[in-house]
């Protein structure tokens, strides 16, 4: 709540999405594939809004401050992060893939990318490793 209360005041909504997890989710095992947090009852996003205008005066500007702070702030009560959202504002890239796949599963993942792709032809920046 202290969160969503410190959002910016505009036109546009901010959000701190939760879905619930649980079920067959948690039945497969941390290892089985690239999504490690099989433990987790719960999956947040933070997520805030702003019309292009917004750009000019500033107010994009805050909104992108409000999600690193809330992101930031969520994250150390969490397992990690989901891959499929946007970063958390991780320090390095090494500590947002650790977040995103497991610093075990990682390991496991780059050695199956070297195996399988060792031209680099699969490749996307955000998982970059």
């Amino acid at each position: 709540m202290n969160q969503l209360e410190s959002a910016p005041v505009g036109s546009t909504p901010h959000v701190i999405g939760l879905e619930q997890l649980g079920g067959e989710i948690n039945r497969k095992s941390r290892n089985s594939c690239a999504y490690v947090h099989r433990d987790a009852l719960f999956l947040y996003s933070v997520q805030a809004m702003w019309k292009p205008q917004d750009e000019t005066n500033g107010s994009a500007r805050a909104c992108r401050q409000w999600v690193e702070r809330a992101g930031q702030s969520l994250l150390a009560h969490s397992l990690g992060s989901y891959q499929n959202y946007a970063d958390c504002g991780e320090a390095t890239n090494q500590e947002r893939l650790e977040n995103y796949f497991g610093k075990r599963n990682l390991q496991r993942l780059k050695d199956l990318k070297k195996k399988y792709d060792p031209l680099g032809v699969l490749n996307k920046k955000h998982f970059e490793f």
